[in-house]
């Protein structure tokens, strides 16, 4: 089987951060060459170092926790700052 590497399409976002608990943030992505813009929701979280992120595939409702479950069209991102080498 051969396999050739996914290519991302250049594509620009803009984003606001919702205040709340848990806090909230909306996506807008626009890939070149394509008038129709996508619309994601999220919750997210920073504590020191990590960044905790739940989102909902474009058109489903914002996430109210930080999970996910076979096919419920969310993608839960734990994100951790690598330590500075000297």
């Amino acid at each position: 089987m051969l396999t050739e590497p996914r290519e991302a399409l250049p594509r620009t976002s803009t984003f606001v951060l919702i205040a709340g608990q848990p806090a909230a943030i909306d996506l807008t992505t626009s890939y070149q060459g394509d008038p129709v813009s996508l619309h994601t929701k999220a919750i997210y979280e920073l504590k020191g170092d990590t960044l905790t992120y739940c989102i909902a595939a474009p058109g489903l409702p914002r996430p109210t926790e930080f999970a996910t479950s076979l096919a419920d069209g969310r993608t839960l991102v734990v994100l951790a700052r690598a330590a500075q080498s000297p």
